[in-house]
């Protein structure tokens, strides 16, 4: 019997749906599907058969495997509730063998709750307004004036219609705006632009 509900997760970076294990799956895919360093993301990649110090033969497979600028990275994603000896030991000996190819190896254990929130709420923003550029455009020239520092700004530059603070979520969304997303984003929510 399975442990987890398998469900999909639709990325803008494959331009398709990932098939996730768990919510901590799709909460990683979600935040990383905004990064524009990634290049291509898998999950279940490959199983991988270990013989640590040439004993019993090991099987893993990891949760996540991510292609970006800097290289590639394989993720495993556990709560720390769920994270025992045994997945220690595994997560030490996929570490190892990413080491020997150059990889990065990483663990996610999800976010604190303020973190999750925000990055649950900005995913809802994945998608571009037609007119993202010129939105983009207003909300960086703001930010260089002096006339655009926190969330409220934004808001009370924007028509009434939204579309304004929409964008703003979608370039936070994006990476090519950010704020502490560790705290509630709140009208006082400082903004500063990336690219």
């Amino acid at each position: 019997m399975a442990k987890n509900t398998p469900t999909l997760v639709y990325s803008h970076v494959v331009k398709g749906h990932l098939v996730v294990e768990s919510g901590l799956e799709r909460e990683l895919v979600e935040e990383l599907d905004g990064d524009p360093s990634i290049r291509w993301m898998v999950t279940q990649p490959a199983e991988l058969h270990l013989r640590p110090d040439g004993g019993k033969l090991r099987r893993h497979t990891p949760d996540l495997l991510v292609m970006h600028d800097a290289g590639i990275t394989v993720w495993d994603v556990r709560p720390v509730a769920r994270q025992d000896e045994r997945f220690a030991q595994m997560a030490t000996w996929t570490a190892q063998a990413c080491q020997r190819v150059g990889w990065e190896y990483r663990l996610f254990a999800g976010h604190p709750p303020v973190r999750r929130v925000n990055t649950m709420w900005l995913a809802a923003y994945r998608r571009p307004a037609v007119c993202i550029e010129a939105y983009a455009d207003v909300i960086r020239a703001g930010l260089q004036d002096g006339s655009i520092a926190t969330v409220g700004h934004v808001a009370a530059k924007d028509s009434g219609y939204g579309q304004l603070i929409a964008a703003m979520y979608h370039l936070l969304w994006a990476h090519r705006l950010e704020c502490d997303l560790d705290q509630p984003i709140t009208s006082r929510t400082r903004l500063h632009w990336v690219d």
